[in-house]
């Protein structure tokens, strides 16, 4: 379970198709996906958004929010091509290009990647981004469903 908090200064419009946001993220992770079981997040996104497409890209640091950790703090590179078939409905292409330590670490796990079919959709105002994917590289998963649920408050 992650909570999440996104600052996006100016909404894109006709005007302007590219905006950026930062997201912040803190969560409780089980063991098998974060050693330390608390994670921090940084992400840095820009995003390009002219009718239909949307091109978008995030620079994520992560680190474990305790004083002494096991796992290093690490970095991974988001991206994202949708085509809106519809309002409230976008189908794209994702990739996550996890990089690894941010320092050189040999004992921490390297690179790996994940390309997503992945689709963007809303029921009443609740947000749903569910995908599934194959990964590559330093990743015990090779076929992977995921789900992003928007909680609306």
């Amino acid at each position: 379970m992650k909570l999440r908090t996104k600052w996006r200064p100016k909404a894109p419009s006709a005007d302007s198709p590219f905006y950026w946001a930062v997201n912040f993220e803190a969560g409780q992770l089980a063991k098998r996906f974060c050693q330390d079981e608390t994670c921090g997040e940084i992400k840095l996104i820009g995003v390009w958004k002219t009718e239909p497409w949307i091109l978008g890209i995030n620079l994520n640091l992560d680190r474990a929010l305790k004083e002494h950790p096991i796992q290093a703090a690490t970095s991974e590179i988001d991206s994202k091509i949708a085509y809106q078939i519809r309002e409230g409905l976008q189908v794209g292409i994702e990739n996550y290009s996890f990089l690894g330590a941010i320092h050189n670490d040999p004992s921490q796990p390297q690179s790996s990647h994940a390309n997503y079919f992945a689709a963007d959709f809303e029921l009443d105002k609740w947000h749903f981004n569910v995908g599934i994917g194959h990964a590559s590289g330093h990743t015990p998963d090779k076929t992977v469903l995921k789900a992003i649920i928007g909680v609306p408050f």
